[in-house]
């Protein structure tokens, strides 16, 4: 290190090595604070959008049960019940009235678990495995 040059050469390399590092952290942190700011913000949108979805969803099946009560009769002969389940999505559908009666869901249907097999499709044996 008695050298000029030896000096002039550490100095240097040091400036731009503090230089290049400092430059690096200060454009990650940039990065990075923007990112986060960004991200923030699409959840919030996704989250309005999401709320709005569901208020919509919930407004419409008010809707339908609403109409629907106000078009029952005491024993569904028309059957309003039985549609509202099919028409709009509802699982199970039961209607009581203020005499303690009501009218039960339909039985649900099983489900199958079962996949279908093509005629060119044959079942393995559990020997064969």
């Amino acid at each position: 290190m008695s050298s000029l040059r030896t000096r002039i050469l550490i100095i240097s390399s040091a400036t731009v090595i503090g230089a290049l590092a400092l430059s690096g952290a200060a454009a990650y942190i940039t990065v990075r604070a923007n990112t986060m700011e960004t991200i923030g913000q699409n959840l919030s949108a996704i989250a309005g959008a999401n709320t709005l979805a569901i208020d919509k969803w919930v407004a419409a099946k008010a809707q339908a049960v609403k109409a629907t009560a106000e078009e029952v009769e005491h024993g569904d002969p028309q059957g309003f019940v039985k549609h509202m389940g099919n028409a709009d999505g509802f699982p199970i559908t039961t209607v009581g009235w203020t005499d303690k009666s009501y009218f039960p869901p339909a039985a649900p249907r099983p489900r199958t678990t079962m996949r279908p097999r093509g005629p060119g499709i044959k079942r393995r044996s559990r020997r064969a495995r």
